[in-house]
C-alpha cells in the first residue's frame, strides 16, 4: 500500500532512483579520458563534496524553498544537463578543469535535489508511515547503484566514459523532463491551479 502512494503521491523518489541507473564514474573519466594522476581524481572528488556543502550551507542560511518538489526537479536536470556537458569535452588537460568545474556544480545539484525532497517528504507523509517511506527510497536507491554500474561499465568500456556521460546526461534529463510533466498532469487539479508543491 505505502509503495503505491509512493508511486502515486510522491513520484519524485522513483524518478530519482531511475536516475540513479545512469551511474556516473567522476575519477574514472578523470584517470581514462583526460589521462590525469589520481591526485587530479581526488580533486575531482573534492570539489563534488565541496558543491554538496556549498547547497547545503546555502539551503541552510539563505534560501527557503516554497515549491519544494519544483526546486527537486530542477536540481535533476542540473545534473542531466552538466553531465552531458562532461560528455562533450576534449581529452585536454585544459578541459579537465572544466570538468572538475562541473563536477562542483554537479555535487551543488544534488543537494539542490535532495534536501528540497526530503523536506517536502517529512511535511506531507504521516508521520507512522514515514519510516517506511524512507526505507523504501533508501532500498530503491541501493538496488539502482548496483544496476547502475552493471550497465554503466559495459557501456563506458565499449563507447568510451566520455560518452556515457553524455549518454547519463541525456537520460537523466529526459526522465526528469518527463517525470516534470507526469508531476504537473497530477498536481493540476480541474480547476486548473497547481497545487503548492
Amino acid at each position: 500500500m505505502i509503495f503505491a502512494v509512493l508511486l502515486w503521491k510522491y513520484d519524485m523518489p522513483v524518478w530519482t532512483a531511475l536516475v540513479v541507473l545512469f551511474f556516473r564514474s567522476y575519477p574514472l573519466m578523470t584517470s581514462d579520458y583526460f589521462h590525469a594522476s589520481a591526485w587530479h581524481g581526488s580533486a575531482v572528488e573534492v570539489l563534488y563534496a565541496v558543491g554538496m556543502m556549498t547547497a547545503a550551507f546555502l539551503f541552510g542560511s539563505i534560501i527557503k524553498v516554497k515549491r519544494h518538489l519544483l526546486f527537486s526537479y530542477f536540481g535533476l536536470l542540473g545534473i542531466g544537463i552538466v553531465s552531458a556537458i562532461g560528455g562533450v569535452l576534449p581529452p585536454k588537460m585544459w578541459a579537465w578543469f572544466i570538468f572538475a568545474i562541473i563536477c562542483g556544480i554537479m555535487g551543488a545539484f544534488g543537494n539542490v535535489h535532495s534536501i528540497p525532497l526530503i523536506a517536502y517528504m517529512q511535511t506531507t507523509i504521516p508521520a507512522e508511515k514515514m519510516g517506511r517511506a524512507f526505507a523504501l527510497i533508501a532500498l530503491a536507491a541501493s538496488l539502482s547503484m548496483p544496476l547502475g554500474l552493471l550497465i554503466s561499465s559495459p557501456i563506458a568500456e565499449k563507447v568510451g566514459v566520455n560518452i556515457w556521460f553524455l549518454i547519463s546526461g541525456i537520460g537523466t534529463t529526459v526522465i526528469t523532463l518527463i517525470s516534470l510533466w507526469i508531476h504537473h498532469k497530477i498536481a493540476t487539479p480541474a480547476n486548473g491551479k497547481m497545487k503548492d508543491t
